[in-house]
């Protein structure tokens, strides 16, 4: 499985209202299937998940995002699922891998700006 984890500068409610736009608008059928915010003493975590289609393995796969507010600080998370191929192993994690790729560049490209 997957994961992708960075520690960055920046102001929380902003990255995460910029990052929900640019994953909703990074499909046409992209969605957004919930999501919560909570209060974890005195900073804001951000639970989502999206969930889209993978053409490449015919099948629906999700994406599990966790935000966290650490001041001045944004701790971020993903870890992709579904999709893959195969009874008793994963085989074709294609969709998957190409789900955590635009969510990168999303991150990426903030923090380079």
């Amino acid at each position: 499985m997957a994961i992708y984890e960075k520690i960055f500068d920046g102001n929380f409610s902003h990255f995460l209202d910029m990052f929900h736009d640019n994953m909703i608008n990074s499909s046409m059928t992209t969605n957004y299937e919930d999501g919560n915010l909570m209060m974890v003493g005195e900073r804001e975590v951000s639970f989502l998940v999206y969930e889209r289609y993978s053409a490449i393995g015919s099948s629906r796969v999700s994406l599990s995002v966790v935000v966290a507010d650490l001041g001045n600080k944004i701790h971020f998370t993903a870890i992709p699922s579904g999709g893959a191929q195969g009874m008793f192993m994963k085989v074709n994690t294609f969709g998957e891998s190409a789900f955590l790729d635009v969510c990168v560049k999303i991150v990426e490209n903030y923090i380079v700006a």
